[in-house]
C-alpha cells in the first residue's frame, strides 16, 4: 500500500505553507480512519466485535428488556429505572457509533455508561421480583 502525498501550492497563502493532502489511493476517501488503522480488514479484527459490536448488542439487549418490563407492570419505580436506563444508554449507543462507523476519538465513558445500566437494570429486576413475592 502507498501513501500519497500531493502539495497545491496557494496564492494566499505564504509559499513554505502549501497545502498538502495524504491519502492512500487504494481506499476510498470517504471511509473512516478506522478501516485505515486495519488497512481495510476492520470487519474482520476481533477487538471490532469486542469494543464494537458486543457492547452495542448488550446496551441493545437491556435497553429492550427493561421497556418491557415497564410495559408489564407499570409502577413509578419501573418508569424512574427505566428514564434511568434509557437516557444513558442512547447517550452510550450513539457514541458507540461515532467511533467504530464515523471515525470519532475513542473514549471508555459508553463503557462505564454500559456497566452502570447493568447494574440498574439488576436493581430493577431486583426490586420488581421483590414486589411480585409480596
Amino acid at each position: 500500500m502507498t501513501l500519497v502525498v500531493q502539495c497545491l501550492p496557494s496564492a494566499k497563502i505564504f509559499p513554505p505553507f502549501n497545502q498538502c493532502f495524504c491519502y492512500f489511493p487504494s481506499i476510498p476517501q470517504n471511509i473512516n480512519r478506522n478501516f485505515i488503522m486495519f488497512e481495510g480488514k476492520m470487519m474482520n479484527s476481533p477487538e471490532f466485535y469486542l469494543w464494537g459490536i458486543l457492547p452495542m448488542a448488550i446496551g441493545l439487549f437491556i435497553l429492550i428488556k427493561t421497556i418491557q418490563k415497564t410495559f408489564r407492570k407499570k409502577t413509578f419505580l419501573n418508569w424512574l429505572f427505566t428514564f434511568l436506563i434509557v437516557i444513558p444508554l442512547l447517550f452510550a449507543e450513539l457514541v458507540l457509533y461515532s467511533i467504530f462507523f464515523n471515525g470519532a476519538y475513542p473514549t471508555y465513558i459508553p463503557y462505564y455508561i454500559i456497566g452502570y445500566s447493568i447494574i440498574v437494570f439488576g436493581i430493577q429486576t431486583f426490586v420488581q421480583k421483590k414486589d411480585s413475592i409480596i
